[in-house]
C-alpha cells in the first residue's frame, strides 16, 4: 500500500459504486462502473488503477469460458482496510452534494 490516493471527483464516484458493491455482495466489472458513474472509461479506469496501486481495491480477472473468446472481465473490490476510509469519503460528498443541491451520486439514486 503506498498511502492515500489523491481524492477526485470521479475516484469519490468510483468508491460509491464499489461501497453500494461490496453491500449488495457484489463485485462489479470495469465496464458496470463506467455505466453506473457515466463516466469515460479512462476516466473510471485511470481512478481504479490509482486505488489499486494505493491498496485501496483488489481487482481479478474473471476465468476463461472453455471454447470462448469472449474477452474476459475485471472485477473490482474494495479492500476491508479501505471501506472505512471510502465510507467517510463518500459520506462527506453526499452531505456536500445535499447542501449545495447537486444531483445524487450516479448509481445511487
Amino acid at each position: 500500500m503506498s498511502g492515500p490516493p489523491v481524492v477526485t471527483g470521479p475516484m469519490l464516484e468510483v468508491l460509491a459504486v464499489l461501497l453500494e458493491a461490496f453491500t449488495a455482495q457484489e463485485q462489479p466489472h470495469g465496464w458496470a462502473i463506467v455505466k453506473a458513474t457515466r463516466r469515460s472509461g479512462p476516466t473510471v479506469y485511470d481512478a481504479l488503477d490509482r486505488l489499486e496501486d494505493a491498496g485501496w481495491v483488489t481487482a481479478r480477472w474473471e476465468d476463461p469460458l472453455p471454447g470462448t473468446v469472449k474477452a474476459r472481465r475485471r472485477f473490482y473490490t474494495l479492500t476491508p482496510t479501505a471501506r472505512a476510509e471510502a465510507m467517510a469519503l463518500v459520506g462527506e460528498m453526499r452531505q456536500a452534494r445535499s447542501v449545495l443541491g447537486s444531483n445524487p451520486l450516479p448509481g445511487t439514486a
